[in-house]
């Protein structure tokens, strides 16, 4: 029997697979949107001889040339970079031919990250392994409770309820490097923070919430072959019934 609905929206990062051009074939019960808020400094110039000065010291032997040079280096920030930014680094990765159809957007049921249709219940296609997670600690508070009928036909119990919040520190790797890319530059880069997973099942019943926020998370590595920071967070709130029992 299934505890958690939504054990982590990253860990559904490492079981997705991408087949670019793959028709709707699922409709999910229990979904939800994915938000993806984060930051990113890029690394725009490294070096660059900005400028340069000469002076003369000294006569005959002891004649100096003085050479001044100044070097200077400069960053690009990138304060919204969300899941329409995502979905194009995606498509990238894999070379897709063409762009997701129209509507398409970020959801979870909380075991996987799914591409589906503006509807947001139903699967455009699979997502590629490009991304995988580690979770390293988890701490856990809150309640699971349950119902027994005694009758004299027999005795049932009904599906456990849950009040439940999960704290994990969790780190993310995106890294497309052994694929060919559409533009030829390769995404390798760690996002990592600490996660809260809240969720809510009520007694007796498969309709449940979860809500899973990676808040004030960061990382580093390289976007498009370009040496990145990368700050914010990301949100998933499946909801509706879950089948998976």
């Amino acid at each position: 029997m299934k505890k958690l609905f939504l054990i982590a929206m990253f860990q559904s990062f490492a079981l997705a697979t991408l087949q670019a051009g793959a028709a709707p074939t699922t409709t999910l019960t229990f979904v939800g949107p994915v938000t993806l808020s984060w930051s990113i400094t890029q690394q725009a110039t490294t070096s660059v001889l900005s400028s340069m000065t000469t002076n003369h010291t000294g006569k005959g032997t002891n004649a100096v040339t003085n050479i001044y040079s100044t070097y200077k280096s400069s960053t690009t920030n990138f304060s919204k970079f969300g899941n329409a930014n995502f979905l194009k680094l995606l498509s990238n990765s894999l070379a897709l031919k063409t762009n997701f159809p129209a509507g398409t957007q970020l959801a979870t049921d909380g075991r996987n990250l799914f591409l589906v249709d503006k509807s947001g219940t139903n699967i455009v296609q699979s997502i590629s392994s490009v991304v995988t997670v580690e979770v390293f600690d988890s701490l856990e508070s809150g309640s699971v409770y349950d119902q027994k009928v005694i009758k004299h036909s027999g005795t049932t119990t009904l599906s456990p309820g849950y009040s439940d919040t999960q704290t994990r520190f969790e780190l993310l790797r995106y890294n497309d490097s052994s694929l060919t890319t559409g533009d030829g530059t390769h995404t390798s880069f760690y996002f990592t923070g600490v996660a809260t997973l809240v969720n809510d099942v009520s007694l007796g019943s498969t309709t449940g919430k979860a809500t899973l926020t990676l808040s004030e998370g960061g990382g580093a590595g390289t976007i498009r072959g370009v040496a990145s920071i990368i700050t914010g967070s990301i949100t998933g709130k499946p909801a509706g019934v879950d089948t998976d029992e």
